[in-house]
């Protein structure tokens, strides 16, 4: 027995216990492990911020870059010329910037409301703006609107990249978008076009017509009103729709002897989100007159390049814009023979012929 637990001593001193590795060598393992993981989660955020930097400028240089546009991969040298104001392509989803008004669609761009033509140049004379009777309805509300919102109708907004101009329905046509956030009671622009009389609005579509107030008419000295018409010459806002529950409201701001109206934005309004208003009964303003709701038969008349636009745009240069009647009537005209040719289309019809 005495033998066997001298053996088993010997064996207990032949295998001594491990020992760990030291502390030292603990800890610079641990950093040698632990730094390429901190530096790879280094690298990666940086690649992130930059990544959101370059997209950031990116969407900046969203319509320079033309990154929403489908461009052909080649053109044929024998194919023909693209008409003037046709866009090759499928640019109906294209977000337009306002400058590119008069490039894309039969539309002047303005940037403060004008007279029509001399005829109302001269009859704007003798207007005067405190005699007019929504001013003295009103006068305090008008003069707080006007010091509010007069700078605005001054400095007007030609650089403005808040908004996009894009293609909605075959039923809306085309409609404006906020391209960034808006806050509440931010001014979203000016309403422009040319100012004309009630002899227009009965002539062509009311569409882009914004009453504005009423004037004795210098010839015949019957009331007459006036209206911006921004059919053929206005700015973006020309493109904002009707909305039963709208985020922008009109407001009548008295400015330089004449009406003027602004948007203004009635809540925030997200980034993408269309701008509204109501052109309906709910849409009223102090001066005491409200629009009629309209419904809509026909389809929008804002698409961009259409025949109709350009056809209404050219009678109406080759119209007397006080009368209505051909300025040349000596001479055919195009418009004039297309509506007799609808009226013999049409008997001929009613009767069998076609």
């Amino acid at each position: 027995m005495a033998n066997t637990e001298k053996v088993d001593k010997k064996e207990v001193k032949e295998h001594p216990k491990k020992k760990g590795l030291p502390l030292i060598v603990k800890i610079i393992l641990f950093i040698i492990l632990i730094c390429p993981t901190i530096y790879l989660y280094v690298e990666i955020t940086k690649a992130e911020k930059l990544n959101k930097q370059l997209w950031a400028e990116l969407e900046k240089q969203y319509f320079e870059l033309g990154l929403d546009k489908q461009t052909e991969a080649t053109e044929s040298k024998t194919k023909e010329a693209p008409k003037q104001n046709v866009i090759q392509g499928n640019n109906r989803f294209r977000k337009f910037r306002q400058d590119e008004m008069s490039k894309y669609f039969t539309v002047d761009l303005i940037h403060a409301i004008e007279p029509e033509n001399y005829f109302m140049k001269r009859a704007l004379k003798e207007y005067d703006i405190n005699d007019d009777e929504k001013m003295k309805e009103h006068p305090e509300e008008y003069k707080v609107n006007s010091v509010m919102y007069g700078k605005y109708v001054e400095q007007g907004f030609k650089d403005d990249d808040r908004f996009y101009i894009q293609f909605i329905d075959q039923h809306k046509g085309f409609g404006l978008f906020a391209f960034k956030e808006i806050k509440q009671n931010d001014v979203i622009g000016v309403y422009t076009g040319l100012i004309t009389m009630e002899l227009g609005k009965k002539m062509f579509d009311t569409k882009y017509l914004f009453h504005i107030t009423s004037i004795k008419h210098p010839y015949t000295g019957a009331k007459a009103d006036l209206y911006i018409d921004a059919r053929a010459a206005g700015n973006q806002l020309r493109f904002v729709n009707h909305d039963s529950d709208p985020n922008c409201e009109a407001i009548y701001v008295p400015y330089n002897n004449m009406w003027n109206v602004v948007f203004v934005a009635k809540r925030n309004i997200a980034i993408n989100e269309e701008i509204t208003i109501s052109y309906g009964k709910s849409f009223k303003s102090v001066r005491g007159k409200e629009l009629e709701e309209r419904v809509e038969e026909s389809g929008p008349d804002d698409y961009m390049d259409t025949e109709w636009d350009k056809k209404r745009k050219e009678e109406r240069e080759a119209r007397d814009p006080n009368t209505g009647k051909l300025l040349h009537p000596h001479l055919p005209n195009k418009y004039e023979l297309e509506d007799q040719k609808r009226k013999i289309l049409q008997r001929m019809r009613n009767y069998g012929g076609y």
